[in-house]
């Protein structure tokens, strides 16, 4: 759980941006206006017992993820775009709303390698199950409330940064509002066993240990 630590510090340092993988299929999520969406469906509101919260500040929220072998998670959304980090997962399926499959890992050409590391914009309500009998999907999700003054936008595009500031003030029952389309996501690949990580590389050296 150290990594969670190194997450959060890239985000709030402004160098997390889209994480390319070599050879990763990329997967195509259909996206909204969180306006839009109904404050209850919040993920920690929703399905709780999945999402646990391990910091949150203005302008990051960190949740620890779990979906037991076997479990089917509550419909829930992600209004914030997120850097989510995987550990461990088998194969699962992920529908929306309306009970739509969006994934079906056993479908991709090439299978997943953990752990990895992803972005992903605001997810519209949806709905994860954990094919697996033996294996737990867990996952740290670090949903980036706003950017750093000055930081460059991974998630907004061309004319997108002051759309992300208007809606990194959410609270509930005032929520900014963004447009609609597709959203795509990229994955990176597993890190090299005893690897620097993104931010260590970028300041010259690896981070510290740090307490779980």
């Amino acid at each position: 759980m150290s990594f969670r630590l190194v997450l959060v510090a890239a985000v709030c340092l402004g160098v997390g941006g889209p994480l390319k993988g070599e050879g990763a299929d990329p997967m195509v999520y259909r996206t909204g206006n969180p306006a839009d969406w109904p404050e209850d469906k919040d993920a920690v509101i929703a399905a709780p017992k999945n999402h646990r919260i391990l910091l949150e500040n203005d302008t990051v929220r960190v949740l620890d993820v779990t979906v037991a072998p076997g479990e089917v998670e509550a419909v829930h959304s992600h209004r914030w775009p997120s850097v989510l980090y995987f550990m461990t997962a088998g194969d699962f399926i992920d529908r929306d709303a309306d009970g739509k499959i969006i994934l079906d890992t056993r479908t991709m050409k090439t299978p997943l390698k953990f752990p990895l590391t992803m972005w992903k914009e605001p997810e519209a309500p949806h709905s994860v199950e954990n094919l697996s009998k033996t294996i737990t999907l867990h996952l740290v999700r670090v949903e980036t409330k706003k950017l750093p003054t000055g930081s460059p936008s991974p998630s907004c595009g061309g004319g997108g940064q002051r759309r992300c500031e208007r809606g990194s003030s959410f609270r509930p029952k005032a929520l900014a509002r963004d447009d609609a389309g597709a959203v795509r996501m990229s994955l990176n690949a597993p890190e090299p066993s005893g690897g620097r990580s993104r931010l260590g590389e970028r300041r010259g050296r690896s981070p510290g240990p740090v307490s779980p």
